[in-house]
């Protein structure tokens, strides 16, 4: 069909239809009707199609007063802040965790339930444990946390490095990054192996090495770092904290009191690692389930 016959067409069906509204008498209605009646299995599904689409957008207006709206748009700002807090949260837990390197393979996370009641620098932690870890290292992101103290089905306490109960050798000196872009520990020169000792209170102490050495070799700042034989030797050099004073004992002038700081506050840690060579870090010996 052209272009001119369908366009003649078109002009006649509408010229139809409006005479057939405006100008044939009521009595044709009947007629009319009859002619809708056949087209009826067609619009009736058009017309349940089109409600359907419709209802959903068709709702009727909110009607509870200003003040409910307002309020329960606070309640929900509060709420998407307070997930998107935990979110944030969660993210900084997994990036520390991958901050552990190859080490974190060997660890169980679990979470801090609080500091020791009775005063000494230790946490309680959560979790089915077996009585088999005691003395196991525990980590957190900063270095070496404390040991495994006591152990249970209803958690364990651990044994800080401030505790005055912990002692182990130490290597002092400063970390550098070599030519291939690692991080490498250099000891400072002319030092014996050095006993930290803890103090309580968050604080550690070297008592064994010479005033005159001391201040030759140590600087404020230096890093403290785990060399003892009686822990892994994958936890060598495991940071035990910094120093932050060098000053001579006031009952031994020629013997150095070097006093020593964990990175972090470790009796506000949220999370340790326990190490545990055998687990995979699948946590065989300890769950927090």
């Amino acid at each position: 069909m052209s272009r001119i016959k369908f366009n003649h067409v078109f002009a006649g069906l509408l010229l139809l239809s409006l005479v057939s509204a405006f100008v044939f008498p009521k009595k044709t209605s009947a007629v009319r009707a009859n002619v809708q009646s056949v087209f009826y299995p067609v619009a009736k599904p058009s017309r349940m199609i089109a409600s359907a689409l419709r209802g959903p957008f068709d709702r009727p207006a909110d009607k509870r007063a200003e003040k409910d709206v307002v309020a329960e748009n606070h309640r929900l700002r509060a709420t998407v802040a307070n997930l998107m807090g935990q979110i944030d949260e969660l993210r900084k837990i997994v990036s520390e965790r991958a901050e552990f390197g190859d080490i974190g393979n060997f660890c169980t996370p679990v979470p801090v339930m609080g500091s020791d009641p009775a005063g000494r620098d230790s946490l309680s932690v959560l979790g089915t444990f077996d009585v088999n870890l005691f003395g196991q290292p525990v980590l957190y992101i900063g270095g070496l946390a404390g040991t495994i103290e006591r152990a249970g089905v209803s958690g364990a306490q651990v044994r800080l490095v401030t505790d005055r109960s912990f002692s182990a050798s130490a290597s002092i000196g400063s970390f550098a990054t070599d030519v291939y872009g690692e991080e490498k520990f250099r000891a400072a020169e002319g030092l014996p192996s050095a006993l930290v000792e803890g103090t309580g209170r968050g604080g550690m102490i070297i008592k064994n090495i010479e005033y005159e050495d001391a201040v030759k070799h140590v600087r404020e700042g230096a890093s403290v770092v785990l060399d003892d034989k009686d822990f892994p030797p994958i936890l060598a050099r495991q940071t035990l904290g910094r120093v932050v004073s060098v000053k001579k004992r006031p009952e031994a002038p020629l013997m150095a009191d070097i006093e020593v700081r964990p990175e972090w506050n470790l009796m506000a840690l949220r999370e340790v690692m326990v190490f545990q060579p055998g687990s995979g870090g699948k946590g065989q010996h300890a769950s927090t389930n």
